[in-house]
């Protein structure tokens, strides 16, 4: 390796390979970190480590930065569509479905979609496609589940519709709620009946929202 430059400008980029994966270090490369102040491993170590050991692996692997809502999905679209090779595809077989034998179906599920263990999906509820449900995830009477990445033990309460969304865990949605547009919700959030939430809109963990609380 001759240079490891973080984040240069356009103008200064004349190669395609990008830092990413992971690192596998020797312990006194930690010697190199000041113990009393914030580092950035690459910006202050990597660069002294040129000549001195650091290699780095090009490879032609699937990647993708997942730092947005949009990127996150696609990225998860991508395996459950099979579009990039993992132990996932083996359970989604033939029908691209991977349903867990714990899992209650009452309702319909449509390929591709990652059902976990414990999920239950009351009549009338549509699941899919593109949608992972995490373990002990419930879709209520009449909901929709679409393009989306539900975590585990989040309830979604009767006749909701949620479509391009990330909800993070333990979160509960009230009857009726809409969830669309890249929203996320964060961990342990209450949405309360008939709201809406779109336009990439961001709820923090832990928040409460009442009733018809918001139209977003």
């Amino acid at each position: 390796m001759r240079a490891f430059v973080e984040k240069p400008s356009p103008d200064a980029i004349d190669t395609k390979l990008i830092s990413a994966g992971a690192y596998v270090l020797q312990r006194d490369v930690l010697e190199l970190v000041p113990a009393d102040r914030n580092v950035s491993i690459e910006r202050e170590v990597w660069p002294l480590l040129i000549g001195r050991g650091l290699y780095g692996f090009p490879s032609e692997s699937y990647w993708m930065d997942i730092g947005s809502p949009e990127r996150y999905l696609q990225g998860t679209f991508d395996l459950i569509e099979g579009n990039v090779s993992s132990t996932l595809r083996e359970r989604l077989a033939g029908d691209w479905l991977a349903v867990d034998p714990a899992a209650e179906v009452r309702g319909r599920v449509i390929p591709p979609a990652v059902l976990e263990r414990g999920v239950r999906v009351a009549e009338s509820a549509r699941v899919g496609s593109l949608v992972v449900l995490g373990e002990d995830v419930s879709v209520g009477a009449g909901s929709s589940v679409e393009r989306s990445v539900i975590l585990k033990g989040t309830e979604i309460g009767e006749g909701c519709s949620l479509r391009d969304c990330i909800v993070a865990a333990g979160c509960r949605v009230g009857a009726r709620t809409r969830i669309s547009g890249g929203a996320v919700l964060g961990e342990g959030v209450t949405i309360g009946a008939d709201n809406v939430i779109a336009c990439g809109a961001r709820i923090f963990p832990g928040v409460v929202l009442p009733d018809g609380a918001i139209e977003f």
